[in-house]
This record gives C-alpha cells, structure tokens and sequence, in this order.
C-alpha cells in the first residue's frame, strides 16, 4: 500500500537489505564498458551514497575511463554540489591493479578531498593481495576523510552512514513496507481510527473526530487485537506513531483514562516511544500535561516522514525518561 508523498515502498523500487534505504539505478549506469575487458555499475544508496561496482581488469587506462564515466553519473544523480561517501565493490576484479592504475586512485582521492564532496570512501568484496596493496597505499595516503577496507557491504555502508550523519547529511529515509488488514478500524458516530505497521515494529494510527470516553473500551480492544495479529506481543516491544490531522480532541477526564488503560496495556507489550503530528494547539498543551505519567517518550513531529525520522533515530539511542517536544 503506497502514498503519494510519504516514504511507503513502491512495488518496483529496489530497497537496501541492510537499511531499508532505497537503492536508485539506471540502464545507462549499468554495466558500462570502459575498455575492452573492464565494465563498471553505479547504484545510489539513499541521497548520499555511491556504489561503484568494477567487473574485470582494472588497467591504468580502465581507471581513468571509469573515473570519467564516474564524473557523468555524479552529475546525473545531482551529487556534484552535495556531500555524499562511496563504497566500491571489488568483489568482481578479476586480478591487482598495476601500478598506474593504483596512482590514478590515489590522485582520484587527493582531487575529491579537495572538492570537499566526498566525506568518506570504502572498499569492500577485494581479493586478498587487492586488500593488501589498497592497506599499503593507505599508509602512504594522509588523507583527512575515512577511507578504509570493510569485510562486506554492511560493515562499509554502516561505517559511511556514520560519517554521513555526523556531518548533518540527509542520508533519505527508509522504505517501509506497511500492512493493514480490514477489521484493523473503527468507526464510530463522530470518531474513528485506523491501524497500520510500518516496518516490523511501528504501529501506524490515523484518528479523527473527537474520543468520548465510552469509546475507550472499543479503541483499547482494537488496539490489543492489531498488537496480537502481528506478532508485536511476542517481539516483547514496538513503536506508535500517530497521526492526529483529523483529531478535533477529548476532554481531560477522558485523556486520562485514555493514558491509565494505555499504561495497562503498556505493562502487557511496552511501547518505547510515541511520535505525535498533526496537533491543533489544545490537544497539543493536552498531550503535554498527560505525557508527564505516560510510561513512554512523548515527541511532537512535523508531519509522518519527519516522524519516521525521529523514530528511526531513537531506536539508535539510548531510551529518556523525560518527554521532548519538537
């Protein structure tokens, strides 16, 4: 299920195994002859990454040509003015490179260090003495940007993301395969919600209209079902994200008892955030005053991409006892 606008999975996109990421590619980047026995395949990992993939013999000539075609592609992608990191496969060499191809690298890296772009470069996939020859070079090479040899693409894209959001870059946002099922709504005289998972452990509300407190039993109820029908009660946890665009608001009595029977079911299957957008200024000083007993972190978001993105970065942390706003 997609949306226009929001990070959702479309059906033919190609999504990074390791992050979720999408992973951009075109015909004219792929396989591309450079000399007669050395291709080479670009990719673009999220908003900041390259993925280089040579095939063959990497002469002195190939290197250069590879290069050039290199220069296209970052044009192409609209990376020429933005800080980006790249990762070379060299899984599909075919032997070492000589010593005039290895030079023609090390310019290579001196020219990107000086353009300021390149924030960080991994190899990854090499053969044993490719590896040896690129450490050597490494010990020759000062440069004042990573640049190393990872043992897979994990290790490289993970060390590059790193770099990438120490610097403030906008690596993307992840694809989320989401899943909605019918009986996951409800639909009362003038309230309704729907349930959705993104991912494998968000849990997606829509509300709208205004939560009377006879209807908290009904919400709760749906609540637990979604939580037990996909699996998140085994998981041991998840994360909720609400959308609250079409939520006009509910008294303070009733924000209360909605909070004591969300802290039961907490107690059941924990929730370690909550992630709130689409406030109006009542409900906004409401959730506020509630949020201080939740047994969770409250934060306000912008909109829902914003919300996965506050989300995704608190998974990487450790939890906080205290609500922010945002």
């Amino acid at each position: 299920m997609t949306r226009e606008g929001q990070p959702f999975k479309p059906e033919q996109s190609t999504c990074c195994p390791v992050t979720g990421l999408s992973i951009t590619t075109r015909p004219e980047w792929t396989e591309i002859q450079v000399t007669t026995d050395y291709y080479v395949t670009f990719k673009v990992i999220g908003k900041a990454i390259l993925l280089t993939t040579p095939k063959g013999y990497p002469t002195e000539g190939g290197i250069k040509a590879l290069l050039e075609k290199r220069t296209e592609v970052i044009k192409d992608a609209g990376l020429s003015d933005k800080n980006y990191a790249e990762l070379r496969d060299y899984g599909m060499l075919s032997g070492p490179p000589p010593k005039g191809a290895r030079m023609a690298m090390t310019n290579f890296l001196l020219k990107e260090r000086l353009a300021e772009h390149l924030k960080g470069f991994w190899v990854y996939g090499a053969p044993l003495l490719v590896r040896m020859m690129f450490h050597a070079r490494l010990r020759l090479l000062k440069t004042p940007i990573p640049v190393g040899v990872a043992k897979d693409y994990t290790e490289a894209l993970q060390a590059a993301l790193k770099v990438l959001r120490q610097s403030g870059v906008d690596v993307g946002s992840k694809i989320y395969p989401s899943l909605k099922k019918e009986g996951w709504s409800l639909e009362l005289e003038g309230y309704g919600i729907s349930f959705e998972l993104l991912g494998e452990d968000i849990l997606y509300t829509i509300a709208h209209g205004k939560l009377k407190e006879n209807y908290i039993d009904k919400f709760m109820c749906l609540h637990e079902k979604v939580i037990s029908e996909v699996g998140l009660n085994q998981t041991g946890h998840f994360y909720r994200i609400i959308n609250w665009e079409g939520f006009e608001r509910s008294s303070l009595r009733v924000s209360r008892l909605y909070i004591e029977r969300i802290m039961e079911l907490n107690r059941k299957t924990p929730c370690k955030l909550v992630v709130i957008f689409g406030l109006n200024k009542f409900m906004k000083t409401l959730v506020s005053i509630s949020s201080q007993i939740a047994p969770f972190q409250v934060i306000f978001a912008k909109d829902l991409p914003d919300a996965l993105q506050i989300t995704e970065k608190e998974k990487r942390i450790p939890p906080r006892s205290t609500a922010k706003k945002q």
